[in-house]
């Protein structure tokens, strides 16, 4: 197991015992002609290629896409191959929207992975007419089988594509009718179990039974997790789970990610500056209503980088306690460091950000609570989801939505109009509430949309409004943030508030930043975990609006524009080439918050890719003469502060070095 860094807000600085054979003989080479192209004009198809991307074909500008494609070093082109605009008609075969996707692919040296799917007009559903789309399958295969060696069986089979609901048997009706008439044409053809929402084991369980075994090359899926970041999201634990699942069923264990993507919309929810003063008031109210007359108090803020559902918020929150005025201390602690905090030394702790909650924390925050201590809350229901660690340092969801046994635990009663009949759907204001006085405002509009009751309290229990929800007329609607003062089993006392979070992308994007930290990351971690080939979803923005997810997942946006992402992309391309070799899966390097993949590059030199989402991540000792990329290819300066070289991993997210191996010290 890797040891932890300590809590934040206690920087210790790193022995100097600590050995440096771990980075003894990295040297990073500034790669030659990284601004060159990989390809030639006219290259021939490279089906070793790791990297793939979606397109859109039909625009004007598309020959233009296809040589940004290239020019990326990306080597495939994943694009749908319409049942519907292929056959127009029964008799009728038309191909003139697909002749010059295959050959301007061809022309760059790309491949083209076809997806054949969707209902026809004139047909209708293709699982209830196989003979029919069994001949456009043919048809279609036939024309280009000299040129497309892999196709895709559908797109996401198991969510809304498949008509009229996802059907396991179904589909496999459909995968095996399919594969069969592929292999007929030609038995060197690859098959595609089409691209899955997720990894959805028991839809390929199912399907499995019911006829697709035997009847796939490989299986396809799309991991997405927006806005965690690859590691946190708990998908490579369910990915190991479907390996597992398909080797006990002696099925096809190779997987193609065929979609995957972060969108990078536009700031459009409250901003820290408005939110977090409100959030810091109610704390302080909170605070002298259950410490009255006590002046030094220490407050602790969860802040765990390997919890990243409020990384983000709890940084940024613990940073606005500093700035501004109140108790005589604040610092960040991490999972681990709560089973020994004390209300007797810290009587606060602000633990609880949003609607999820880390599981593994759960139980030190009820003892917390029973000891005496304050445990904060601030933004939606309280420990609505819960999320338990996995293997590999991802969260996956520990319980049902909603599940009311944790609330319980702490004595947190909640209501909204769908649980108690009357109630508004929003309340459009707040105030102070009776009693509670020096929250810096009178009234103001703010919206809420779910209110605290007292109906979890136990005997000498006591529920102390700090803020009132209004409608227009000023009624009051119910109770958005309130203090537990608990006297019975549990000694201490719980804030919770439903008011707004800070910041947030819309409908689950990131910055543009993080999109390309992301893009990097997951092409190398999935890469890394034995899938054959991934496909980043889409190469162009759909749209301009800056807030419509669909219209951000591009690498370039809608003019065409690189995108940070497509730089990203380009520079692992340059320094890792067409297809690596990769030691294992990405791995905590001891004693950090730091990640690395070991690769081995196309060129045979010996790659280390570097990464981790604690911003003030920073990795040490680094020999003399090393340099280091970030992830746009710009040299990064190693830091000399204390005759000890470091790197700051943190602030860069991504960092590239070459190192000087033999070839044969990553297996491929």
């Amino acid at each position: 197991m890797a040891t932890r860094l300590p809590a934040l807000w206690v920087r210790r600085p790193r022995s100097r015992a600590r050995p440096a054979c771990r980075f003894a003989g990295l040297l990073l080479v500034l790669s030659a002609g990284l601004s060159g192209n990989l390809f030639s004009a006219d290259a021939r198809p490279d089906a070793t290629n790791r990297w793939g991307v979606c397109v859109h074909p039909g625009a004007l500008d598309f020959e233009q896409q296809l040589d940004l494609v290239r020019d990326a070093g990306i080597g495939w082109i994943r694009c749908d191959f319409f049942w519907d605009s292929i056959q127009p008609q029964k008799d009728v075969f038309t191909f003139r929207r697909y002749d010059p996707v295959v050959e301007q692919a061809r022309r760059r040296g790309l491949r083209v992975l076809p997806i054949l799917d969707y209902n026809s007009r004139w047909a209708g559903r293709a699982h209830e007419h196989l003979d029919l789309w069994e001949r456009f399958v043919e048809t279609t295969v036939r024309r280009y089988a000299g040129r497309i060696r892999v196709w895709e069986v559908w797109n996401e089979e198991n969510g809304g594509f498949w008509n009229p609901h996802p059907d396991p048997a179904q589909y496999a009706r459909l995968l095996a009718r399919t594969y069969r008439t592929i292999k007929r044409v030609d038995p060197g053809l690859q098959v595609l179990y089409g691209g899955l929402i997720g990894t959805d084991v028991r839809f390929v369980r199912q399907s499995l039974g019911a006829g697709a075994a035997g009847c796939f090359d490989a299986l396809a899926f799309h991991p997405y997790c927006q806005p965690r970041s690859p590691r946190s999201s708990g998908r490579l634990e369910e990915f190991l789970n479907l390996r597992a699942m398909l080797g006990e069923r002696k099925a096809p264990q190779r997987f193609w990610i065929t979609e995957i993507g972060w969108p990078s919309t536009r700031l459009h929810s409250p901003q820290e500056t408005e939110v977090f003063p409100l959030w810091q008031a109610v704390l302080t109210a909170a605070v002298r209503k259950t410490f009255p007359g006590r002046r030094n108090v220490r407050i602790a803020v969860l802040a765990d980088p390997d919890y990243l559902e409020s990384y983000a918020t709890a940084l940024a929150f613990l940073g606005a306690l500093r700035a501004g005025p109140g108790f005589s201390e604040y610092r960040a602690v991490r999972i681990p460091d709560l089973a020994a905090l004390s209300p007797d030394d810290t009587p606060v702790l602000v633990g609880l950000f949003g609607e999820t909650f880390p599981l593994p924390a759960f139980e030190a925050m009820v003892r917390f609570v029973r000891d005496g201590g304050l445990l904060a809350h601030f933004g939606g229901v309280p420990l609505y989801y819960a999320f338990d660690s996995g293997k590999l340092g991802g969260w996956r969801s520990a319980a049902p939505p909603g599940d009311e046994r944790f609330r319980r635990r702490l004595h947190v009663g909640w209501e909204a109009w769908w649980t108690h009949k009357g109630l508004p759907k929003t309340a459009p204001r707040i105030r102070p509430a009776p009693g509670t006085g020096g929250l810096g405002f009178i009234e103001r509009a703010l919206e809420t949309k779910r209110w605290f009751t007292d109906k979890a309290l136990a005997s000498g229990d006591r529920m102390v409004p700090i803020l009132e929800a209004c409608d227009e007329k000023g009624g009051t609607v119910g109770y958005p943030s309130v203090l537990y003062r608990l006297h019975s089993e549990l000694r201490g006392a719980v804030l919770v508030n439903t008011l707004p979070g800070p910041g947030g992308y819309a409908s689950g994007g990131v910055s543009r930043a993080t999109q390309a930290r992301y893009a990097v990351r997951a092409l190398l971690t999935w890469a890394a975990m034995g899938v054959d080939k991934v496909f980043w979803y889409d190469f162009r923005d759909d749209g301009t609006d800056r807030e419509n997810r669909e219209h951000n997942f591009g690498l370039v946006d809608h003019a065409l524009r690189p995108k940070p992402a497509y730089r990203a992309v380009q520079v692992l391309t340059r320094l890792l080439g067409p297809h690596p070799a990769f030691s294992g899966p990405p791995e905590r390097i001891a004693g950090t918050d730091v990640f690395r993949v070991d690769t081995v590059n196309t060129s045979g030199a010996r790659v280390q890719v570097l990464w981790s989402d604690n911003p003030e991540a920073v990795l040490s000792p680094i020999p003399p003469g090393t340099t280091v990329l970030d992830c746009y290819g710009r040299s990064v300066a190693v830091s000399d502060a204390e005759n000890r070289r470091a790197i700051p991993v943190g602030r860069y997210g991504v960092l590239f070095m070459r190192l000087r191996a033999p070839a044969g010290a990553v297996a491929k």
